[in-house]
């Protein structure tokens, strides 16, 4: 089973898939996209933040979440259809350690563009996620758009 070399399992998923599952829950994703998740921490070479509710941080769902974390049951409390890749783990948000989320998107764009991912496919784009203070997402949906 392949695990992240630079990120831990309290990273990539949410409190409640963890407390769930514990270090079991590797087998969620695609070893694939954890081996682009180490690409762009490699190449980036400065922290990435993922989720941080472990060390008391505000992030813990922009890696796998369940039916149980918030933003899937407000969806679903509405009434409203959810199919987000962060439900499968096939999805991922990252937020530069720095505050340097722009340019770590464009770092992101760019390895996107010359294929240098196993599995990721498509990026959100940079005006989507600014107003929030803006982030990365990735995913690796079936689709001919590589930024959406």
């Amino acid at each position: 089973m392949y695990k992240c070399v630079h990120f831990g399992i309290k990273e990539i998923v949410s409190p409640v898939v963890y407390n769930a599952w514990g270090e079991k829950a590797w087998m969620f994703f695609e070893e694939n996209i954890l081996k682009d998740l180490d690409l762009i921490r490699e190449t980036w070479q400065s922290p990435i933040i993922i989720n941080n509710w472990a060390t008391g941080g505000q992030l813990k769902q922009c890696g796998l979440r369940s039916n149980m974390d918030e933003i899937c049951k407000l969806k679903s409390l509405k009434k409203e259809l959810y199919l987000s890749f962060h439900t499968m783990g096939r999805a991922i948000d990252l937020h530069d350690a720095l505050g340097r989320n722009q340019k770590l998107w464009q770092h992101c764009y760019i390895l996107l563009k010359n294929n240098k991912f196993k599995s990721l496919k498509r990026i959100e784009k940079w005006e989507s996620t600014k107003t929030s203070g803006g982030w990365v997402h990735l995913d690796s949906a079936n689709s001919e758009l590589n930024i959406f």
